[in-house]
């Protein structure tokens, strides 16, 4: 399953990039568009730099919190670097490389597999339940033609989740307890989850307004939280190829160039993802993370 990951991430990816790299190069604009941004605009791409770090800073507040409250002491520098060291693992595997990463962080610190397993799949339930509540939510109203597959979309979520209780349950029935308990805290950690969130919103509105881009914020914000599904339920990691390519369509939809929305949908990607990727790929090769560098 997760050579399958990596060859889609791959072949879906390169081609997405190639794609939109092939619009820049036909219509002969990256530099033209570039200049015009760093000229009269190069304000808005440092606030997206700032709002980037921003989001960062918030992940590893977060997850600092999805430790504490699971009895996990942790400090927020170090749920920092350990969320930043699941970005670039993430890219090329279903999520499980970070998952095993939180779990053994959890594990090292409370030296109790029940923390540690609740306090990891809290963090990631808490993070995908209000994240996809959310960009259903403010994005309904700009796809309102697919209302019924978004409902469809949900059912079968629940159904899998209850499924999934179900037939793991005897296999993991000494954690159950735990999860249980825990599940009160994802009213707790939803104001975690939604800065984080806005966060990104963020990122996407100061890139947007760099590149100029005659949107109005709330259709930016609806473009952005879209992005948000597309990288959630990707068959990619992290949503590679598929978000660039996802939001480069929604913004031709709206009358935004098709070279000004490749190329903007390349910075943004820069600031939400491969940044923080470089620097997760840093700590992994200068901690004890890098133990799991086989396993990605």
């Amino acid at each position: 399953m997760i050579k399958l990951k990596k060859i889609l991430t791959i072949v879906l990816g390169l081609a997405a990039y190639a794609y939109i790299f092939y619009i820049i190069i036909i219509k002969q604009s990256l530099l033209r568009i570039l200049f015009e941004t760093t000229a009269n605009e190069p304000i808005y791409l440092i606030l997206a730099l700032l709002s980037g770090f921003l989001m960062v800073l918030l992940q590893g507040y977060y997850l600092s919190k999805v430790f504490k409250l699971n009895g996990v002491k942790i400090t927020l520098m170090k749920s920092t670097l350990i969320w930043l060291s699941t970005i670039p693992l993430g890219i090329v595997t279903f999520g499980l490389s970070g998952f095993g990463i939180i779990y053994y962080q959890a594990k090292k610190q409370s030296n109790s597999d029940k923390k540690a397993f609740a306090a990891t799949v809290v963090y990631y339930a808490a993070n995908l339940l209000i994240n996809t509540l959310v960009s259903v939510v403010i994005a309904f109203s700009l796809i309102k033609e697919y209302s019924l597959y978004i409902v469809l979309l949900l059912f079968i979520l629940v159904i899998s989740f209850f499924l999934a209780r179900k037939l793991l349950y005897h296999r993991f029935a000494k954690y159950f307890d735990v999860l249980v308990k825990s599940s009160k805290s994802l009213v707790k950690l939803s104001p975690f989850v939604l800065s984080t969130i806005l966060a990104n919103i963020l990122i996407f509105i100061f890139t947007a307004m760099a590149f100029r881009v005659d949107l109005s914020v709330w259709r930016l914000i609806q473009i952005a939280v879209s992005g948000s599904i597309l990288s959630i339920y990707s068959p990619t990691g992290s949503g590679v190829g598929v978000v660039e390519a996802g939001i480069v369509g929604i913004m031709h939809s709206f009358g935004i160039s098709l070279d000004k929305a490749a190329i903007f949908s390349l910075v943004y990607r820069v600031f939400n993802l491969w940044l923080p990727a470089l620097f997760g790929y840093a700590v992994i090769l200068n901690s004890g993370i890098k133990r799991f560098r086989g396993n990605a």
